[in-house]
């Protein structure tokens, strides 16, 4: 295999440059460590069996025990998928140069490296019941192991702070173990944790320094924050903790370097596995009472879900770095804010509606002034033109004061309005007045005498959404006086029904 990535090497060939010589040698030698691993020698055989051939089911073997890594999460998808692609390019070029050497039985497909684990997918959030169940058992560990000198004690300890802080302050998983003395900056009673995290939107190699202000404990004194066992539920609680114990291992270095680390053990994904099973022996359950895994990957979507709710949805309170297509996947599309944001789009769609609907009402006399029929137009967003014509009662129809009569948005332009007199309520080619209003309530007392006439379901579909334009959203845009003046109209008036409105 040496030999053949030797061969595979130079301008114009598959590995063209020194570097991806040197990924080829890193991303092959995990399959020589299986074959050891797994018992068997470089030509993937059984001891004992015949050492000339190499047996085909050895890479269906070597994929399927990747993408166990791969699912386990000891490598994410990508990793694994290099890990199985570069040895078989490379047993690939040994076949295509002579097909026997390798042994009977291969076949061309032998060599694709199969599916890629999508480890991509978003992180479900922890429900807030769920995340405060977490944060007081972590707490609860940082209380009972702060003055423990028992390296096992010290590493769960890391780990509970891990955890807390990263629910609390939504530090990237990736930045949290290599935060430093460095990193953390004073600011009254609060601290400052300023970082560098080593990955977004500005392309390879990008760099961002972020702030993050976790002000919800005091720490004025070591013993402030030390003592108050309450204090590590919060994260200043458990970076003022972090702190201490690093300015300990300071002062036992004989030093005063800044760049001493907060975390001394790798808080690797088996180390969360083994925490997870620590907090559940001691009673930690989800919302359903099943066992809750504390998966470090889930700490920073379920900090930005529950930030989101809290601001209303706003996202411009959000300064984050992500793309908006990987904010949406990660962080915004999950079971636990997806009725949130729906609520927010009916929201929305409800908003817009009243505001369309505000843009028909001309609440102004039939003597308005220039600059009255001036803002109305602005308003409505309409010309002079159609709003002095509405005034003017020219246009009139039996409900409104119709733009257009036959440029209707329901029908061909040039035709004539085809819809029933009282689509004009929801019509936007429709501007109602003060003239408008006796025949507006004149029709809603109409409607709601034959309510009690006709079937519920058909005088929904017949009268409901005009009387609920009405009601709602028309008749509260007028000032009260304006509605009780055309009230006492309306009960005057003999008031001519349509032919289609007494059946």
């Amino acid at each position: 295999m040496l030999d053949a990535v030797h061969r595979m090497s130079g301008p114009g060939k598959a590995i063209a440059t020194g570097s991806t010589a040197l990924a080829y040698q890193t991303q092959s030698k995990p399959f020589f460590l299986w074959l050891a691993e797994t018992g068997k020698d470089a030509r993937g055989q059984e001891p004992g069996k015949d050492d000339t051939i190499l047996d085909p089911q050895i890479v269906e073997d070597f994929r399927v025990a990747m993408d166990l890594r791969a699912t386990l999460g000891e490598v994410t998808g990508t990793t694994a998928y290099a890990y199985k692609a570069a040895p078989l390019r490379i047993l690939r070029q040994l076949y295509l140069e002579d097909a026997a050497v390798l042994g009977p039985g291969w076949r061309d497909e032998d060599f694709l490296p199969g599916e890629r684990i999508d480890d991509t997918k978003p992180n479900a959030p922890y429900s807030l019941a769920e995340s405060q169940r977490i944060i007081s058992a972590c707490a609860a560990i940082l209380h009972r192991t702060h003055d423990s000198g028992d390296p096992g004690d010290r590493a769960v300890m890391e780990i509970a702070a891990f955890v807390i802080i990263g629910l609390k302050l939504g530090i990237e998983p990736e930045c949290l173990p290599v935060l430093t003395l460095a990193n953390l900056r004073p600011d009254g009673r609060r601290i400052k944790v300023r970082y560098i995290k080593r990955r977004g939107g500005g392309g390879n190699g990008f760099r961002k320094s972020r702030t993050t202000n976790p002000s919800d404990c005091g720490i004025d004194t070591e013993e402030e924050a030390i003592a108050d066992g309450t204090s590590f539920r919060e994260a200043a609680g458990a970076l003022a903790l972090l702190r201490d114990r690093a300015r300990e291992r300071q002062d036992q270095d004989g030093g005063a370097d800044d760049a001493t680390p907060l975390f001394t053990f790798h808080c690797a994904a088996d180390a969360f596995r083994a925490f997870s099973d620590h907090l559940n022996e001691s009673g930690l359950r989800d919302d359903h009472g099943g066992r809750l895994p504390i998966v470090r990957n889930r700490l920073r979507p379920t900090w930005r879900t529950q930030r989101t709710i809290r601001h209303g949805g706003r996202l411009s309170i959000d300064r984050s770095d992500n793309s908006a297509d990987v904010r949406a996947k990660h962080y915004l599309d999950n079971d636990r804010i997806r009725p949130f944001l729906e609520n927010a789009v009916l929201d929305a769609q409800a908003q817009a509606w009243n505001h369309a609907l505000s843009r028909r009402i001309v609440d102004l006399p039939n003597d308005a002034s220039d600059d009255q029929v001036s803002a109305a137009a602005q308003k409505a967003e309409v010309a002079e033109n159609d709003i002095a014509t509405a005034l003017s009662g020219e246009q009139d129809l039996w409900l409104a004061s119709c733009r257009d009569f036959t440029n209707s948005p329901f029908d061909k332009p040039g035709t004539p309005c085809s819809k029933a007199f009282f689509g004009c309520v929801v019509c936007p080619n429709a501007l109602i007045t003060r003239r408008s209003l006796p025949a507006i309530l004149g029709f809603r007392a109409h409607v709601e005498r034959r309510r009690d006439e006709m079937g519920s379901p058909e005088w929904e579909a017949l009268y409901g959404a005009a009387w609920r334009e009405i009601t709602h959203a028309i008749l509260p845009q007028f000032d009260q006086r304006t509605v009780a003046e055309a009230e006492t109209i309306a009960r005057g008036l003999d008031m001519h029904l349509p032919p289609e409105m007494l059946q």
